[in-house]
């Protein structure tokens, strides 16, 4: 936004350069300031490619596969066939974003800044105001070879309530990449934007117990946190009787896991029944 705003303590302001002395056919990481360059980088190297190209060699990919209006009632949501509706996107994403250059009272940016006022003004009528809890920094739901700085998360019953908290992400994961895979026509795509949009609810729900649970008792006074694990691929399911299977079997491990969670964490149990119900959409 163009907005001189200092760093929090601890930011790691480096001035390092991923250098690259050729620039040719193997994509790499680029390097960016803020949010706007990266933004603005997006916009330059879509348009470039398209002078290059042309549209038709740009936007190959079936419109009928994407999420529409029709499906996702958000304003400003579209299906992307040209250039100007890729502008509009990229806009989008900007001004309710970070990147924007003029200023919007209801961007994340505005909405992240009255948060921090709110709480120092809090902090100047309570000195011992705690508006959060006691998190692990960098939790993780297994062991690794270099455990510096992690917290592994090994007290029940956090660490069963961070798994089905993963396998929950993991699964609206990829039934929004099923989704992509439908065309308009085909109605299982809007039941899998549904499901997805609901396990999006119950991931929020589950992280919000997570967070009041103690992680380890090699961390004293310090408590769990979602930590997003999942596999590297989200590939669709092959489409046919064996999606539908796939579909049942993993919503029916999560209700399951959501059952045997309940008996650890009795406030749990208020979520069993939405994951039965989101067993019956298929």
């Amino acid at each position: 936004m163009g907005s001189d705003v200092q760093d929090a303590e601890g930011f790691d302001d480096s001035d390092f350069n991923r250098e690259q002395c050729y620039q040719g056919l193997m994509p790499s990481a680029q390097d960016y300031e803020t949010v706007s360059h990266l933004y603005e980088a997006i916009r330059a190297n879509i348009v470039a490619f398209h002078d290059r190209v042309g549209s038709e060699n740009v936007f190959i990919g079936s419109v009928d596969s994407q999420i529409g209006p029709n499906l996702i009632q958000m304003p400003g949501i579209e299906k992307i066939s040209d250039l100007p509706a890729a502008m509009r996107a990229l806009d989008l994403i900007v001004e309710q974003g970070e990147g924007s250059s003029s200023d919007s009272e209801d961007s994340h940016y505005r909405r992240f800044q009255k948060i921090k006022d709110e709480y120092e003004s809090l902090l100047v009528k309570n000195p011992d105001f705690a508006p959060s809890e006691p998190l692990a920094e960098n939790p993780v739901m297994r062991k690794s070879a270099e455990m510096d700085n992690r917290v592994y998360i090994d007290s029940q019953p956090a660490a069963q309530a961070l798994d089905l908290a993963n396998a929950v992400y993991g699964t609206l994961l990829r039934f929004l990449m099923q989704a992509y895979t439908k065309p308009e026509s085909d109605p299982l795509k809007e039941k899998l934007v549904s499901a997805a949009f609901d396990l999006m609810h119950l991931l929020g729900a589950i992280s919000k117990m997570i967070a009041k649970l103690p992680a380890s008792e090699n961390f004293p006074g310090i408590n769990a946190g979602m930590t997003f694990t999942m596999l590297r691929g989200i590939e669709p399911y092959s489409n046919g009787s064996a999606e539908i299977v796939l579909i049942q079997e993993r919503l029916k491990q999560l209700y399951e896991g959501a059952k045997q969670l309940s008996k650890t964490l009795p406030e749990s149990k208020a979520l069993i029944n939405k994951f039965e119900v989101l067993q019956q959409k298929f």
